[in-house]
């Protein structure tokens, strides 16, 4: 969890214990890694180099030594060259548990899951007081969605090992929110803070965690201390913003979004940030040109096209060019429900209601509990004279809510049909 995102980092020299060292070999040969070991975590990358090079060549098959010079290139940037030695080092002792921890983190970085797993698994099994394999493999359950009480259990068993492993701590309580267990997250975040008080991590945690419960102060609390501790963190910035705007601060919070835009130039999201809230305030004008923006950084920013095709729609009463963003909306983001719907109604503008309906429909289907989408879909089946489908949409409609957006047309038009 607190790995840097894309990069490979196939050893934690900080970490890099020295139950690590070369198991056969001259004695020249833990000299040399000892030396290269401190070099590197003084960050003398060149001196470092030498001498786990320098060990390899009186202990050719020495997988510590190996893994040394896997992290020396890591850490210069050259995570191709990383990768082929954590490889060298794990064939060359395949029983050697950090070079087996090592090739799983790298197999992670690089989208290679089930490699991955296989050689975590292996360095828990060699090392059964392993700590970091374990973390690393949890996380791999946690992304997945899958296994969730795996993940959870693995953390548990981290943490039952080091109880002052932070990241065991923050991984955890990102599990128990996912399960729904608020009281057991906002613990171990916290425990997360306390062991890590520079890590903006926890903070975020909890932040999200208490604006999930509607408890914006201290929401606003802990987002503060994220943006504290790493201004430059965009999640940070993002998540002040949004309990900012739920709490109708409106103006706090385009500061926020616009130092985001600011700091990431490069980055679609900051821009969307801004144009979704001047669209919340109404200035479609303004909220089109950021979405543009971001679009320009990346053209297939799926929420932007679909905003940018409800403002189409809506203002411009261009319903085919919002048909043509809604539809790159849909096409990035399938599953997304909310994107359907926006197709559906552009499709609808253009009296295409059958093919809307089709839409709504898959909209429906990935969020049945969703009385909008039900709603939208009963009329339809109202317009195209299925009325016992309608019907039958707009009642469970309004029995999952009767303060929907939309909620009053929908109870107006389900009366119409029952006379």
């Amino acid at each position: 969890m607190y790995a840097t995102a894309g990069r490979a980092l196939p050893v934690d020299p900080g970490t890099l214990p020295v139950t690590a060292l070369p198991k056969a070999g001259p004695s020249v040969a833990e000299s040399s890694y000892v030396t290269g070991l401190k070099a590197l975590t003084e960050n003398r990358l060149d001196d470092a180099d030498r001498s786990f090079r320098g060990c390899l060549d009186v202990a050719p098959k020495a997988a510590a030594c190996m893994l040394g010079v896997a992290t020396v290139a890591s850490q210069r940037g050259n995570p191709q060259a990383s990768g082929l030695w954590i490889e060298r080092a794990a064939a060359a002792e395949p029983d050697n548990a950090h070079a087996q921890a090592s090739l799983g983190r790298w197999r992670a970085v690089n989208g290679q899951m089930a490699g991955a797993v296989t050689a975590l698994e292996s360095a828990i099994r060699l090392d059964p007081k392993a700590v970091r394999p374990r973390v690393d493999l949890g996380d791999i359950y946690l992304a997945s969605g899958r296994d969730l009480e795996r993940a959870i259990k693995l953390y548990r068993e981290a943490i039952a090992i080091d109880e002052t492993h932070a990241g065991a701590h923050y991984a955890l309580g990102v599990a128990l929110t996912r399960k729904g267990d608020a009281a057991g997250a906002r613990k171990e975040f916290q425990r997360a803070a306390s062991l890590s008080p520079g890590n903006p991590l926890p903070a975020l945690g909890l932040a999200e965690m208490f604006a999930a419960s509607g408890d914006l102060k201290q929401a606003e609390q802990y987002a503060r201390e994220a943006v504290k501790a790493q201004p430059s963190l965009l999640q940070g910035r993002l998540v002040l913003g949004q309990v900012l705007e739920a709490g109708g601060r409106y103006d706090e919070a385009m500061k926020q979004y616009r130092e985001m835009a600011a700091a990431q130039p490069k980055l679609a999201a900051p821009h969307f940030h801004v144009g979704a809230l001047l669209h919340r305030r109404g200035d479609l004008a303004g909220a089109a040109a950021e979405y543009g923006k971001a679009l320009k950084i990346d053209p297939e920013f799926a929420p932007a096209l679909n905003n940018l095709a409800s403002i189409e729609l809506t203002n411009n009463k261009a319903p085919t060019k919002a048909e043509s963003l809604a539809r790159r909306a849909v096409a990035a983001a399938p599953n997304n429900a909310a994107y359907r719907d926006t197709l559906a109604e552009t499709l609808a503008a253009q009296g295409r209601h059958e093919a809307a309906l089709a839409e709504q429909q898959q909209a429906v289907r990935l969020e049945p509990r969703n009385p909008v989408y039900l709603a939208h879909a009963g009329a339809l089946q109202a317009r195209l004279g299925k009325k016992a489908d309608a019907i039958d949409s707009l009642s469970r409609a309004l029995e999952m809510s009767d303060s929907f957006p939309g909620a009053a047309a929908a109870r107006k038009q389900l009366d119409s049909l029952r006379r």
